[in-house]
């Protein structure tokens, strides 16, 4: 119920619902047009999910706002916060994104780091079900080039193979199961992904160098996978 956008100078502006402070403007108002988020005028990327937002800027930094309940702001703490705030002082995040729990980013040396709600569903990929509030390597590969953060799965690319990990109820981590996956998991054994999505609707979509778009998990009660069915897809 909200939207972020960056213009041409690097501005970012918030607009929409305003609850639990997910626009970073301060407060918790509705805003029917767009407002600028702070005077900074060097983002790159914005990612935002029903509770925390998340960004990018130019000098390789990620600042993140919201309700904060299983750390998902990778702030160290559990605390809200109603303005952007830069996560730890690393400047050589090269992409980062937002899900409803989890957070993550890679850095320039190729290396993917998860934070945020673990328990139950594993999903920050640590092998465990623990809570992080702070950014966590995952595993020792300095090969990852995507990843994107659902509701509470994630999806990444390292060295051209699919992985994904976290909630699997409605098969949407393309394992062919629905058990939940505390670690990442290749899909399938392709190597030539190029890029991948995990909505917030319990699904995952990924693009090869062929070309071809690939969908699995919810397909209720839309058919959002785009399958031509509103069956779940594991």
């Amino acid at each position: 119920n909200h939207c972020f956008g960056i213009r041409t100078d690097g501005t970012l502006w918030a607009w929409g619902q305003g609850t639990a402070y997910r626009l970073g403007l301060g407060d918790t108002v509705d805003k029917v047009a767009p407002m600028q988020v702070g005077v900074a005028t060097n983002w790159a990327t914005v990612s935002s999910s029903d509770t925390g937002s998340l960004a990018l800027n130019t000098s390789g930094e990620i600042w993140t706002w919201g309700t904060n309940v299983e750390g998902e702001l990778g702030l160290g703490d559990t605390t809200t916060r109603s303005l952007p705030v830069q996560v730890g002082a690393l400047t050589t995040w090269v992409q980062a994104d937002m899900g409803s729990t989890v957070a993550g980013g890679i850095d320039s040396a190729g290396r993917l780091w998860n934070w945020g709600n673990g328990t139950t569903l594993g999903g920050t990929g640590h092998s465990n079900t623990t809570d992080y509030s702070s950014p966590v390597q995952v595993g020792t590969s300095t090969g990852w080039t995507m990843i994107s953060c659902g509701a509470n799965a994630i999806a990444g690319i390292d060295g051209g193979k699919l992985y994904t990990w976290g909630d699997n109820t409605y098969g949407q981590l393309g394992l062919g199961t629905t058990t939940n996956m505390s670690s990442p998991s290749q899909v399938g054994v392709a190597t030539n992904w190029t890029s991948c999505h995990m909505p917030q609707g319990n699904n995952l979509m990924a693009r090869n160098s062929s070309g071809e778009l690939w969908s699995s998990g919810s397909g209720l009660p839309y058919g959002q996978h785009g399958q031509g069915t509103t069956a779940d897809i594991s």
